[in-house]
């Protein structure tokens, strides 16, 4: 088995086993690290802010640790897309394009990865730390809403999709 840094190498030089080349931001040492730099630093503030919303159970009252997620991943968003903005208007050299790639990278996001990678830990971690006592007070409440909401959604897109069969649509 090759070694990390083997690897690493190969994929910097656009030399792995499918011959692939690599373009953009990728295909540098210096994108893949200012990618890094900024999604750790992200990380790392999240992570902070999440102790501290702990620490202070009235802050963590008011604003859940997913809401303060959102707020930093919405200004982080901000951020990257003026230094995306700027870097479009000054595009004068090979650093300001690596800059824009970085962006432009910051700013992609697959729903395959979304539905893969992040919404089992989020369901796994609702579905842990359920309080047992409400879940078992309100059941019927929510097999009822889940029952229905079922068939009434089935019903609907079935309708729909009826709908436009008819009209060829």
């Amino acid at each position: 088995m090759p070694s990390a840094s083997y690897v690493v190498k190969r994929y910097l030089e656009g030399t792995d086993d499918d011959n692939e080349i690599r373009y953009g931001w990728t295909a540098t040492e210096e994108g893949i690290s200012s990618y890094f730099v900024i999604f750790l630093s992200l990380l790392a503030l999240v992570l902070i802010l999440s102790k501290f919303l702990h620490d202070f159970p009235k802050l963590g009252s008011l604003l859940p640790e997913a809401g303060m997620t959102i707020i930093v991943g919405l200004i982080a968003g901000g951020f990257v897309h003026l230094s995306e903005n700027q870097d479009q208007q000054d595009d004068d050299g090979n650093e300001n394009k690596n800059a824009f790639e970085v962006a432009e990278g910051l700013l992609a996001f697959s729903s395959t990865t979304f539905f893969s990678a992040l919404l089992p830990p989020i369901i796994f971690s609702s579905g842990y730390h359920l309080k047992k006592e409400l879940f078992f007070r309100h059941i019927k409440p929510i097999v009822l809403y889940s029952c229905l909401g079922t068939l009434l959604s089935t019903f609907v897109v079935a309708i729909v999709l009826h709908g436009a069969v008819y009209f060829n649509l």
